[in-house]
């Protein structure tokens, strides 16, 4: 038994959107001083995406407004630096692995 909680999680054909998704909720995470994210940064993140489908129909019904206030209020609840003791002894991270013939192209996708 560790005094750290450490927690794991193994995805299966998850979309590469996804993926960069949890990438970038994991370095939010880091760069506020915690070495776990949740799903207050993965929701921060998402709403943030300039190129999501959300934003796309957001502009075609005219509710960029909107969404850009839900985005603000996402924004706000991401919790800042927790350093307690059983706080995770590792940094924060989303590592992943592809194969087949569009490898590159979707590797390349993740780390735009």
């Amino acid at each position: 038994m560790t005094d750290t909680n450490e927690t794991h999680a193994t995805l299966t054909g998850a979309a590469p959107a996804l993926i960069r998704a949890l990438r970038q909720a994991a370095e939010s995470a880091e760069h506020n001083g915690r070495a776990w994210f949740g799903v207050e940064d993965v929701l921060a993140v998402l709403l943030d995406e300039n190129k999501s489908a959300l934003r796309h129909y957001a502009a075609q019904q005219g509710l960029v407004d909107q969404v850009d206030a839900v985005s603000e209020l996402a924004q706000s609840i991401v919790p800042g630096s927790a350093n307690g003791a059983s706080t995770p002894a590792a940094p924060v991270s989303v590592e992943f692995t592809i194969t087949g013939p569009d490898a590159a192209e979707l590797e390349a996708s993740i780390r735009a």
